[in-house]
């Protein structure tokens, strides 16, 4: 008969949940927003950077790579369209650089061929989908955690 092994207790969020301790945010110029997502944001200090519309590729943006090398972090997510090769190349580079990745889409028209495409690369390469709304629900349900005592 097996002996019962002691487990350590855990008090970190599962891997698969936006911790908003453990993220930074990459906005990409064709996310479609009005605002909301900047004050949302703040609320849970996540770092946001802005992608400027005439920025180089995110695999050549030195300024992106300085933002993906921070060791304190350990998730992305990254705001864009699924019509823009952008956030496919963003998701991949981050990914590639070590990070768990979430992709918050504005427009989700799966009805498009070319987005359908874009978004089985993202889900092929194990990127979380999700919408502005479950993010936020996400980023609430860690945030009413305890925090462990050191």
């Amino acid at each position: 008969m097996r002996k019962p092994v002691k487990k350590p207790k855990v008090l970190l969020p599962p891997r698969r949940l936006v911790s908003a301790d453990e993220c930074s945010a990459l906005l990409l110029p064709s996310f479609a927003d009005d605002g909301r997502l900047a004050s949302a944001l703040d609320k849970y200090e996540i770092p946001i950077f802005i992608v400027e519309p005439l920025d180089s590729p995110s695999w050549t943006n030195e300024k992106l790579i300085e933002v993906l090398s921070d060791q304190y972090i350990r998730q992305v997510i990254v705001f864009g369209d699924l019509s823009d090769p952008e956030l496919v190349a963003t998701c991949l580079l981050s990914i590639q650089s070590g990070y768990d990745v979430f992709a918050i889409i504005s427009h989700p028209d799966l009805r498009n061929p070319n987005n359908l495409l874009s978004w089985m690369r993202l889900r092929d390469y194990s990127v979380k989908t999700l919408s502005i709304k479950l993010l936020l629900a996400e980023l609430a349900l860690v945030a009413t955690a305890p925090v462990a005592a050191e």
